[in-house]
């Protein structure tokens, strides 16, 4: 039986042992600041910078009593980006799943930053819809945050997850004839 699920017990070891790794790191990365961490910080400024690309006036600030940053759409705060709203907690959950499955060593170098950088800039446009969720219709504002766009973040992971499985994890060689 042991060898039966043997490639699923060593997928799982891998996966887990590369998350807890990367999280531990991240948890590291986290405890070194005093206040937001540069990433968060730089999410928020994409989300303003987005936002007032489409039009709305935007700004951020930090938060002087916590480690946050307020984040203003038409010179409206009701929103808050905390740690968790930056996505690289999403971004190690992709990419354990992708180093744990496995496959070629060039397809990972390339799959990986492309996937890491359509979680980005979704998780970029989910914070600008929700800060205008919160602002302009703000009865909706938490079923979106709760249920609709965790939904929709890591609907994507799984879709890429299921690409890299698909198309580059088992990629057979062309049988010459």
């Amino acid at each position: 039986m042991l060898k039966k699920y043997k490639p699923t017990i060593v997928f799982l070891l891998k996966f887990i042992i590369i998350n807890a790794v990367l999280t531990q790191a991240y948890s590291m990365y986290l405890s070194s600041f005093d206040s937001t961490d540069s990433f968060t910080y730089e999410v928020s400024v994409e989300g303003s910078s987005l936002a007032r690309f489409v039009g709305f006036e935007s700004c951020i600030e930090q938060n002087p009593d916590e480690a946050s940053v307020r984040f203003f759409l038409d010179d409206v705060y009701r929103v808050k980006i905390v740690e968790g709203c930056n996505g690289l907690a999403v971004m190690i959950l992709f990419l354990s799943f992708v180093i744990a499955f496995g496959g070629k060593v060039l397809d990972m170098m390339i799959f990986i930053p492309i996937g890491i950088l359509l979680i980005h800039v979704s998780n970029i446009i989910r914070i600008v819809l929700l800060v205008y969720a919160y602002v302009y219709h703000y009865e909706y504002a938490n079923s979106f945050h709760d249920y609709v766009f965790p939904a929709i973040i890591y609907g994507m992971v799984f879709l890429l997850w299921v690409v890299w499985v698909n198309y580059f994890a088992f990629k057979k060689k062309a049988v010459k004839m």
